[in-house]
């Protein structure tokens, strides 16, 4: 009696399964950098070198602030402040207006939810208007994080 699989025909099931099992784990275990906004569930891939913008009405000051922050080794860097008040810069500790005039790096910051109506966030030529999130916590967080890149690619699908 004649087997119903053949030598020959389990290699050739054999090979089409190493290569689906192999690219499979590669797709789990190659991160993708992203941004998450709060815990809706709303995000947006990043690579080092994006810069993010943050705009805001400072609370204190009443005047507009805009801090730049850059992707780089898996954190943001705040490599930039902006306002047209140099007290609202001093608040940061920061003496002059230049590009480069500040070097802190974070992984995430939250934003109060009283305050969100005047927060924008600029992320590869999107914007995010805070106000219009819907929050059920105090803050809004604004955190840089990773997960498997085929993650993020079923995420994207499905939205």
């Amino acid at each position: 009696m004649m087997p119903f699989f053949g030598q020959r025909s389990l290699k050739r099931l054999l090979w089409p399964c190493i290569l689906i099992t192999g690219l499979a784990a590669a797709a789990f275990t190659v991160d993708s950098q992203i941004i998450e906004v709060g815990n809706t569930g709303l995000f947006f891939p990043v690579t080092d070198g994006d810069v993010v913008s943050h705009e805001f009405t400072h609370s204190m000051y009443d005047v507009r602030v805009i801090e730049r922050f850059r992707i780089e080794n898996g954190c943001l860097n705040l490599f930039h402040v902006a306002s047209e008040s140099d007290a609202a810069l001093e608040y940061y500790g920061i003496d002059n207006r230049h590009v480069n005039n500040a070097n802190r790096q974070i992984r995430e910051f939250g934003i109060p939810v009283a305050s969100i109506g005047s927060h924008v966030l600029n992320i590869r030529n999107q914007s995010v208007f805070l106000g219009a999130l819907q929050a059920s916590e105090h803050s809004i967080h604004i955190r840089l994080s990773s997960r498997p890149a085929i993650v993020n690619g079923f995420y994207s699908l499905w939205r």
